[in-house]
């Protein structure tokens, strides 16, 4: 924050990546600090996330000092934005179709006799069983779970058992095990109707996305087409930030930067109802106004709330309002940075006066203050007797004093309704 103080420029402090990176103590210890900031230069306002969604941990780390200064929205944004990936740093994990991982083993040890393959899911735990029974009778298949048992397997080359499982397996197309001559096919050792052994899983190592480009282009397609489906997902003191800055060019300062859609915004992660943010808007408890985002059949996602932290303070509640005396009070002190060493007398009074005038009528004109008529808007002294006695006039002081009536917004529309009866 001691950098950001030592610039005259900045009127919004926001930092969303604090919102996930920082505990709520943390986060409420540099909010509190951006508040400082902004009460001492009194030219820029802060607007705050609420981290996680914790309300009530997030408005007890706030304090009590400064509030009016700041505005929180809740809740996090779905955007339309998708990620920034590099082929080279993509990694993909190889599986076979439905999620599913190999398992093989090759009896005997040897590379000779059968091989058996498993395709389910890696949590399986495959086996295969081998009973001798009679030398002269035919092989037979049973699957049990996921063991292969194999019936009279005494005698019999792997040749002999790949080509009556190959009959069993056309009988039986869902089994998910597969067994194939290996080497020579020689004949099987152990069949002796034992415990079952274990087959071991074999995973393919993973591969960079780059290298399926050329390669598998298909299935590089389909990565790349769930890469671009996944949305970044951010907290809404961006977005806010940009809404403050096309309300303020298009209307102007005063006017509240609510009932406004958001573009490039999918819709807020948590849906809201009208008790909810009846909630979040008025605190009874420490009056910590926290505005709601919500989502609109037929308008979109609308920023939909326009207090302050200082929720319960007449005079500071709204935000246009703060932000309003920001702007005059920042532009009325730049204005008359020209009277610096000019002499302190009646002639730069009412040229100070005068020009501050002109600038308040220009906005009472745009609708910026309340009152029908200039004089009932603002008004502006300046002058030895009103606002300056002649010990400041000798030690060089130019005091200047603003009166400002502001536009407060209508945050609720109440309607009344009365039945009337028909009349004879």
């Amino acid at each position: 924050m001691t950098r950001v103080e030592q610039e005259d420029e900045p009127t919004l402090i926001l930092f969303p990546e604090a919102a996930g990176a920082l505990e709520m103590a943390d986060y409420g210890e540099l909010a509190q600090a951006a508040l400082a900031q902004c009460n001492k230069l009194k030219d820029r306002f802060v607007i705050l996330d609420v981290p996680g969604g914790n309300v009530s941990a997030f408005r007890d780390a706030m304090g009590t000092q400064y509030l009016s200064y700041a505005a929180a929205y809740y809740p996090s944004l779905s955007t339309t934005i998708t990620y920034l990936t590099d082929d080279n740093q993509v990694t993909v994990e190889r599986a076979a179709a439905g999620n599913v991982t190999t398992f093989t083993k090759s009896l005997p040890d040897g590379g000779n006799g059968i091989l058996v393959s498993y395709n389910g899911v890696s949590a399986d735990k495959p086996k295969i069983r081998l009973d001798a029974g009679t030398a002269g009778d035919d092989a037979t298949y049973t699957v049990e779970g996921t063991t292969l048992r194999v019936a009279n397997a005494a005698s019999k080359t792997g040749t002999q058992l790949a080509e009556a499982f190959a009959t069993f397996k056309a009988a039986n197309p869902a089994t998910l095990f597969a067994l194939n001559a290996d080497g020579t096919g020689a004949e099987v050792p152990g069949a002796s109707g034992a415990a079952g052994l274990q087959l071991t899983a074999q995973t393919a190592p993973p591969v960079l996305l780059a290298g399926l480009k050329t390669t598998e282009t298909a299935l590089y397609n389909r990565v790349k087409d769930a890469l671009a489906k996944e949305r970044v997902e951010l907290p809404p003191s961006p977005a806010m930030a940009g809404l403050y800055a096309a309300v303020d060019r298009d209307r102007g300062v005063w006017k509240a930067p609510a009932n406004v859609s958001l573009n490039g915004v999918i819709g807020p992660t948590v849906k809201m109802t009208d008790d909810r943010q009846e909630d979040l808007n008025v605190d009874p408890t420490a009056g910590k106004s926290i505005n709601v985002i919500r989502d609109f059949t037929g308008r979109g996602t609308m920023v939909w709330g326009a207090r302050t932290l200082a929720g319960n303070d007449n005079e500071w509640r709204y935000v246009p309002v703060r932000r309003l005396f920001i702007n005059i009070e920042e532009s009325a002190k730049k204005a008359s940075a020209f009277a610096v060493f000019e002499p302190n007398d009646a002639t730069l009074w009412l040229k100070v006066k005068g020009m501050i005038e002109s600038y308040l009528y220009s906005l009472w004109e745009r609708g910026a203050l309340a009152g029908s008529k200039p004089e009932q808007a603002y008004y502006v002294n300046v002058g030895l007797g009103q606002t300056m006695t002649a010990q400041d006039v000798l030690e060089g002081r130019l005091i200047i004093d603003i009166g400002i009536a502001a536009v407060r917004p209508a945050e609720f529309v109440v309607l009344r309704f009365m039945h009337q009866l028909q009349q004879a």
